[in-house]
């Protein structure tokens, strides 16, 4: 983009226009702007069902010694390692639970 002299004397004077109704608002009063963050309900959801994740995710790492991840790395990467539906499931909500401060049953 080229830089014209008479670009910039544009923008002097919008800039001395914007000055101006700033004064006449309020005698040299200040005007504030400030950014608003609004998060929806499924952001939030999302943000908390990661933060599960993610201590679940530690939490393994450090419950499992490196022996027993080894053997799993090995039995995922042949195709002979399987969970049941009803496992995950149950440790999910036992998982949930405990960050909700519930007691299992």
């Amino acid at each position: 983009m080229k830089i014209k002299p008479t670009n910039i004397s544009n923008i002097a004077r919008l800039y001395q226009q914007n000055m101006k109704s700033q004064r006449s608002n309020g005698e040299g009063a200040k005007i504030t702007r400030q950014d608003v963050v609004e998060i929806s309900k499924e952001g939030a959801k999302r943000s908390e069902f990661e933060g599960v994740v993610r201590s679940v995710a530690a939490e393994v790492s450090r419950n499992v010694s490196a022996e027993t991840l080894k053997r799993l790395r090995q039995q995922v990467d042949r195709g002979e390692y399987s969970v049941s539906s009803q496992d995950i499931a149950r440790a999910i909500l036992t998982k949930i639970n405990i960050l909700n401060g519930e007691e299992n049953e």
